[in-house]
């Protein structure tokens, strides 16, 4: 923001405004205020409504297990002729307003599941001890899935929530299981040293003796 590098833009990218003085931009910049926002803030809450509204859609697509597609071509088109009928044209075109595209909604859907994740390890992290149910499945396209959920302390006594799920890329060996918990701890800083228990679906690469997922772990 040096003012040198101000002025040369200003020549450079706008040399009809060069000559102005110093009032010209400040009576810009007021008017551009208002036009954005007026003194009840309603602007900024409308904005704030119609990104709720977008999470909330892309939150009950998740639950649902629908295409994110399923937003931009049926929702918001249902939802727009309904509040229409029902509320009238001008609020018809605020729905209009609430962005539903196939990115977005995927990016909700990430947002969400992170957010959720994060409050997940948080207690995890703050619990005096916790335990892990790991098991395998295979999804659609033949990839193994390792699925993980935990048991920890709160104030309001054990919770059990789903931690992550994460591909074994390489092979189902306990090894591999091995480190992709471990990568998983590492990055969001859970140590080894609360883990008091851990439960699996049974398998010969879990309950090995000396190379199976619970030897290694201990």
């Amino acid at each position: 923001m040096k003012p040198f590098q101000l002025k040369q833009h200003l020549t450079n990218a706008h040399p009809q405004l060069k000559d102005r003085n110093r009032s010209f931009f400040e009576v810009k910049l007021s008017s551009l205020k208002r036009m954005k926002m007026d003194e009840t803030g309603t602007y900024q809450q409308t904005n704030i409504s119609i990104v709720k509204a977008s999470y909330v859609i892309a939150f009950q697509g998740a639950k649902a297990k629908k295409p994110h597609m399923v937003g931009e071509s049926l929702m918001k088109p249902c939802i727009v002729d309904s509040v229409r009928l029902v509320l009238g044209e001008e609020s018809s075109q605020k729905m209009k307003q609430i962005s539903l595209s196939n990115n977005t909604i995927k990016n909700r859907i990430a947002e969400m599941s992170e957010n959720i994740k994060e409050n997940v390890v948080s207690k995890v992290m703050s619990s005096p001890s916790f335990f892990l149910q790991i098991y395998e499945s295979t999804d659609v396209t033949n990839i193994a899935q390792l699925h993980a959920f935990s048991r920890y302390i709160t104030d309001k006594g054990l919770e059990e929530k789903f931690l992550f799920c994460r591909p074994l890329e390489m092979t189902r060996k306990a090894v591999d299981v091995v480190a992709v918990v471990a990568d998983f701890f590492e990055e969001s800083g859970l140590s080894w040293n609360k883990l008091e228990g851990v439960c699996t679906d049974g398998g010969p690469n879990m309950l090995g003796s000396r190379s199976g997922f619970i030897a290694l772990v201990k």
